[in-house]
């Protein structure tokens, strides 16, 4: 099986915005990659998987952008779970 995931900054018709230091959903992903306090992950396997990394970042980012920007996740029904 192949599949792509996509995890996308912003929605096709939207602009995704930034700082002076980063873009929003560059800052959200690097914030999600710490993995400190309210980050989402698996308590089971105690493993961060993209659709929680995306999760964070998709809040950081609708916040940072009063809503105007929307991160887009993509993953197919044929691929595994991404750690």
């Amino acid at each position: 099986n192949v599949g792509v995931t996509v995890l996308a900054a912003a929605m096709s018709y939207e602009t995704a915005g930034e700082t002076a230091e980063h873009g929003h959903f560059t800052k959200g992903l690097l914030d999600g990659l710490k993995a400190g306090a309210g980050v989402p992950y698996d308590p089971h396997e105690r493993r961060m998987y993209v659709h929680h990394l995306y999760a964070h970042a998709y809040g950081e980012v609708r916040h940072a952008t009063r809503g105007k920007q929307n991160p887009c996740l993509n993953t197919p029904w044929t691929a595994p779970p991404l750690p």
